[in-house]
């Protein structure tokens, strides 16, 4: 099958999206100012339609990586 993602999928069975991604949507939100990241993860949850639980983990890892 064909995958649409840039590299490998960062969580089994979820071709929708990667890791770079992430981090480069969650930089441009933060620089924006438009909301408080502590609402971030709902933004992700919304926007790349994943899980909660799954949300909070990538966010944490940006978070982690930005400070």
């Amino acid at each position: 099958s064909c995958s649409k993602t840039r590299g490998a999928p960062t969580m089994s069975g979820s071709p929708k999206y990667n890791k770079q991604d992430i981090f480069f949507f969650l930089s441009g939100l933060r620089r924006s100012g438009v909301i408080n990241m502590v609402g971030a993860p709902r933004v992700l949850e919304d926007y790349f339609g994943m899980s909660k639980p799954t949300a909070k983990k990538y966010f944490k890892e940006w978070a982690e990586q930005v400070e």
